[in-house]
Order: C-alpha cells, then structure tokens, then sequence
C-alpha cells in the first residue's frame, strides 16, 4: 500500500520531489521487513503523515511556453544530506526538472554530492534536447571536495568515482559548462536532498537568480 502510495504521484518534471521524498525513506525503512510482517504502527502513521502533506500540495501552475526564446542560463543545482542525494535545474528563474533519491546507509554525504553531480551530468544532455535556444549553463554544487577531484587526475581515485570523474566534465565540456561552488545556504538542491514542507514549496519553486550570482564562485577549471 505504501509503494502504491508513492507510485500514484504523478510527477514528471519532479516539481514535487521534496514533498515525495519522505515517503521514500520510509519504504527503505519498510524493506528492513519481512514480506508478511505488518507496518509498525510508528511507520503507518509517519506514512500517513507523509501522504497527508502531499495531498495538501496547492496545484502548481506552469507556463506553457519559455521565456527568452533567444536564449538564456541554464542553473544546474546538485547537493546531499545524510538521508538522500539530489539536483535541479533551472532556466533563468523557472524550474525544469529535479530529481532526488535516497542514499544508501553506507555511503557518506560526500559519496552523495558526488553522486548527484554524476545524476545532473546524465540529465543534461536529455534537458538541452528539448530546449531550442543558446544557453549559458552552469552547473553549482557546494561540495569543495567534489570540486576539487574534478580538477585532478581522475587516476587517483578508484575506479568507480573515477569513471564518474571522467564523466562529468566531459558532459560539462560538450556543452560548454561552467563548474561553480556556491554557498549551501544559497543551494536550492539543498531542497531535493532531503524531505521537504509544503510550506517551503515557494522556495524551490522559482530561482532568485541575483541571490545566486552573489553566492556563486568565480568559474571552476574541471581537469579532463
């Protein structure tokens, strides 16, 4: 009941991830169980909780067709928690799409950021496709670390964050992508890493594009 709970959430672009999050974790934690074992009560409850907060949603309305039809910047958002992992994009002010997932309990938050700058690189090409104009991407993490791997050989590491090492510039490189830290208080990101509130729907809704700028480093060389 609770995995039909989440897979009648109809959400295509991830306008609702936050709010969908909660749910998630506690079908991780719903896994823990034997098949025949009932929901501790504890567990029913925080369900209907969470299914009580995504019914009260208020209805998201979109435009139908994108501004600045010459072209404009594309913001790519990527972050972690301890709970979970996530990235957004934006063009100009208007969110696209977002995406979050929960981070399996033995991989650190800095294996998260890592991952979800590894989600936002494969999502972009699939973004770009769709969009029919010249755009100035950036792509935002706050994670130091993770910057400071993609500006080193990616030989130093092993194999797996390797291959995602190669990965993301080389994505970022294609689309001529700029690499930038920014503050994690500034991340919207922060948003899809980890459950949210109806209340603060208005806060990854739209970009504060001149919050961003002034909280945005300087361009970032990714080594290739």
């Amino acid at each position: 009941e609770l995995l039909s709970c989440v897979g009648r959430i109809f959400d295509l672009f991830g306008f609702y991830e936050p709010l969908k999050f909660g749910l998630r974790l506690l079908v991780q934690q719903c896994l823990k169980l034997g098949w025949k074992e009932s929901l501790p009560l504890e567990t029913r409850e925080a369900a209907a909780r969470q299914v009580a907060k995504v019914n009260s949603c208020p209805m998201w309305q979109y435009p139908r067709f994108l501004a600045h039809p010459q072209g404009g910047t594309l913001w790519c958002f990527s972050d972690a928690s301890s709970q979970g992992y996530g990235y957004v994009i934006y063009y100009e002010d208007l969110l696209l799409f977002g995406r979050c997932k929960v981070l399996s309990t033995h991989r650190t938050i800095v294996d998260g950021e890592l991952q979800a700058l590894y989600e936002l690189a494969k999502a972009l090409p699939k973004v770009i496709t769709h969009l029919d104009r010249k755009l100035d991407i950036r792509m935002l993490t706050d994670s130091n670390i993770n910057l400071n791997r993609l500006q080193k050989s990616p030989n130093d590491h092993p194999i797996k964050e390797a291959r995602r090492l190669m990965y993301i510039p080389r994505v970022a490189n294609q689309f001529g992508a700029c690499f930038h830290h920014i503050e994690g208080k500034a991340n919207p990101a922060d948003f899809f890493s980890r459950p949210g509130e109806v209340e603060n729907m208005s806060k990854w809704a739209a970009l504060d594009v001149d919050t961003i700028r002034s909280k945005m480093s300087g361009p970032v060389a990714a080594k290739m």
